[in-house]
């Protein structure tokens, strides 16, 4: 029951510059911390300083209930997108987790009660981008921010 959603096998780099990166990573949490109560702004401030972590590449594999994917040197993750529950592993054991999946992207969201993070793939013509959001109850806005990726030359 594959869904449509892909994009080519092999590796993929970050459009952006870490110096641009990290600027979208502060406007965010300008914003986030912009539109929080005053009384835990200190604290959000340092807990989400420079988050959340980017990477710069991935590499990926196609297969026949979704695709293989490597964020960096981090372990391959084996993205379910037929319905199957994605395994990521913790030091707890593994997560399942189900992905939401249509045509053009894939959205995967880690939701612990009063805060999460989520990670959205969004097919491109030239490759995908990746926004990786973090959420609270406690926060007045998510913190977003959105990468670009093609296909390494």
């Amino acid at each position: 029951m594959g869904l449509a959603f892909s994009v080519d096998d092999g590796e993929y780099i970050c459009v952006q510059s870490p110096e641009v990166l990290a600027k979208r990573k502060e406007k965010a949490l300008e914003k986030t911390l912009s539109e929080t109560n005053f009384l835990i702004r200190s604290t959000a401030k340092d807990r989400l300083s420079g988050k959340p972590d980017m990477c710069r590449g991935y590499k990926i594999k196609n297969h026949d209930k979704g695709f293989h994917i490597q964020c960096d040197e981090l372990p391959n993750i084996d993205l379910l997108t037929d319905g199957s529950p994605t395994q990521y592993p913790t030091k707890k054991g593994n997560y399942p987790l189900v992905a939401k999946v249509t045509d053009s992207r894939v959205v995967q969201n880690f939701d612990f009660g009063k805060v999460g993070f989520s990670v959205t793939y969004i097919k491109t013509e030239k490759g995908f981008d990746v926004i990786k959001s973090i959420y609270s109850s406690y926060l007045g806005a998510p913190l977003d921010v959105r990468a670009s990726y093609i296909k390494k030359p």
